[in-house]
């Protein structure tokens, strides 16, 4: 039964692979199809991150940066973001996280401006990552809840329970596990709503790495059980691997050899048949460890030696000289001094290999991060010079808009006052003219009244001839 469930994991794998070569050839055809047009941006930046799933980040740089041209040129906001986003996960899977940030940062100014919530929250949660991998717990927390606040406003229930997963990474971290447990709860509450059971194994496996670190082994026990369960169910055998290998440790610090290297086994076989280099490293290690612890010395000698076959063969040296460490210990018990010094001096070699190339690794990501402030800083420099001048710009057209305003105003103002004078001039030389020709009517009234008097005067009056004869008659 065993044999049948390793084979269908390592033919769920393949599956996956040849599902992403599938989606990079269909993506590939419809490139071919497209004109440059905002769907080939499209397009492009789903080629680059199926590019990037199959860990070929030079061609998925290349086609994020063909689709971030595209989208310039189209003016196609949206499709410039995702092409920044997609940059942006390059460098951070290349291990250049001030690049990396720049990238996101400008991907983010860009979704914030056209309101694209969803995308801002991926930006954000993007953002929280890389300050987690520098180590800047507090820019990191700070962009994991401003991810978190838009997830739960544009109903992302998926998002949600992922980044409230983030969160407890960084409480975990910072040692704060009472935190930490309860944002992993909650990420569990979401999943189980969802009954999403990727997402409820990777969250049950690292509630019990959180328990394992609170010593509360039966609870850690209780949640690896559970993640095995889940991958087993949905046929994720690197993650089954990786929850065995758990559990072993778990079983282990209990002191329950027997259950632990049988587990650690269970965890062996399956990176073994899906040719996991670093988990077989890991497991053979672990098994060495139980060995030793119950006296095995031969058998312990053996698997740590193959642990450290593959972690010189995967170039891991920080397994290399933890494989030396145990060895060391191995071979003083088994009384070759000789070896034991030879693995002690191999030891302190390669462990300060590591600590001068993580020292020298810091040294660059701070000397990549001051070159990354000073161009943040010029870059603002620049932007608050062309803001400058753009607002006095601004200011100029006001000063011109309210000057022209107010002469249009003044100019409505006096054509007011005129008209109005026309208008009262108007009416009074109507009042005049009405006036006037009431005169001339009472002056024809008077005229004609004297003339009437006049004439009645003259019917009145006697002739002259006859006062004339008259008098005549008299003398």
């Amino acid at each position: 039964m065993k044999n049948i469930t390793l084979l269908f994991l390592v033919l769920f794998t393949t599956l996956c692979h040849a599902q992403v070569k599938r989606d990079i050839d269909s993506l590939g055809k419809l490139l071919e199809k497209d004109g440059r047009d905002t769907l080939r941006v499209v397009h492009l930046y789903k080629l680059s991150s199926a590019y990037q799933v199959s860990s070929r980040y030079d061609t998925a740089m290349s086609l994020a940066n063909e689709a971030l041209k595209l989208a310039t040129q189209l003016g196609y906001e949206r499709g410039r973001a995702s092409a920044l986003h997609a940059i942006g996960d390059c460098y951070r899977q290349l291990g250049n996280y001030p690049e990396a940030l720049k990238y996101h940062n400008e991907a983010a100014a860009i979704r914030k401006k056209v309101g694209d919530k969803r995308g801002l929250s991926i930006s954000y949660n993007n953002i929280g990552i890389l300050y987690w991998r520098q180590g800047n717990f507090t820019e990191a927390l700070r962009n994991y809840y401003l991810s978190l606040e838009l997830k739960k406003e544009t109903g992302d229930k998926k998002g949600t329970a992922n980044t409230h997963g983030n969160i407890a990474l960084i409480y975990e971290s910072q040692g704060n596990y009472k935190e930490g447990l309860k944002e992993l709860l909650a990420s569990l509450g979401i999943f189980r709503e969802m009954k999403d059971n990727v997402g409820m194994a990777r969250t049950y496996n690292n509630l019990g790495d959180m328990y394992g670190d609170l010593h509360r082994l039966d609870s850690a026990m209780f949640c690896f059980n559970k993640a095995i369960e889940i991958r087993k169910l949905i046929g994720d055998p690197e993650g089954l691997a990786t929850a065995y290998q758990n559990i072993s440790i778990a079983l282990e610090n209990l002191g329950r050899y027997d259950e632990a290297l049988e587990n650690c086994l269970l965890a062996l076989k399956i990176f073994l048949e899906v040719k996991d280099k670093q988990g077989a490293c890991s497991a053979y290690a672990t098994e060495g460890v139980i060995l030793f612890r119950q006296g095995k010395l031969k058998e312990a000698r053996t698997n740590l030696a193959l642990g450290l076959k593959y972690a010189l063969d995967i170039g891991s040296k920080e397994d290399i000289f933890n494989s030396y460490l145990q060895l060391a210990k191995v071979d003083s018990a088994l009384g070759d001094l000789k070896s034991s010094y030879e693995d002690d001096l191999n030891y302190v070699l390669y462990r300060d290999s590591v600590t001068n190339e993580t020292n020298t690794r810091k040294q660059t990501e701070m000397e990549m991060q001051y070159e990354f402030s000073r161009k943040e800083e010029l870059r603002k420099a620049e932007q608050e010079k062309k803001d400058a001048l753009v607002a006095a710009d601004k200011r100029k057209q006001q000063i011109v808009l309210w000057t022209v305003a107010g002469g249009l105003v003044l100019v409505v103002f006096f054509a007011v006052l005129l008209y109005r004078g026309y208008l009262q001039k108007q009416k009074a030389n109507v009042e005049m003219s009405r006036q006037k020709n009431l005169i001339e009517e009472k002056q024809k009234e008077i005229l004609g009244s004297i003339h009437y008097a006049k004439r009645i005067q003259r019917s009145l009056l006697p002739s002259e001839k006859y006062i004339a004869r008259a008098l005549g008659k008299k003398s």
